[in-house]
C-alpha cells in the first residue's frame, strides 16, 4: 500500500506533530492545497482505512497520529517505483 500525492501532503502534516485534531492538520497544511473541510475529513478516513493514520477519541474530538513512519512510506514508494510522480497544475500539486 502506497500513498497518493494528496495523502503525502496530509501525512507530511502529521509526521512529528501528532496527535492533532483535524483543524490543526488543516492549519499545518495551510495554502499548499485548496480543499474543503469535507475533503480533509475524507482523506483522514481513507488514510485511517488504509492503516496509515490512527486516532484516539476524547469526547467528540478525534486526535490523529501517523500509524506508519515517513521512512517506511518512502521505502514503499521507492519499492513500487512511484517516487516523484505528481499531478501538476491542479489541486494536488505540492508546493514546498
Amino acid at each position: 500500500n502506497t500513498l497518493t500525492t494528496p495523502e503525502w501532503i496530509v501525512m507530511s502534516a502529521l509526521w512529528g506533530r501528532e496527535p492533532q485534531v483535524l483543524g490543526e492538520i488543516i492549519e499545518t497544511i495551510g495554502d499548499r492545497v485548496d480543499w474543503s473541510y469535507t475533503t480533509y475529513a475524507s482523506y483522514m478516513k481513507i488514510l485511517s482505512d488504509k492503516g496509515f493514520v490512527g486516532f484516539t477519541t476524547r469526547g467528540r474530538m478525534k486526535f490523529y497520529y501517523a500509524a506508519v513512519d515517513k521512512e517506511t512510506c518512502l521505502r514503499r514508494r521507492e519499492h513500487t517505483g512511484k517516487a516523484g510522480r505528481q499531478r501538476r497544475g491542479g489541486a494536488y500539486a505540492v508546493h514546498d
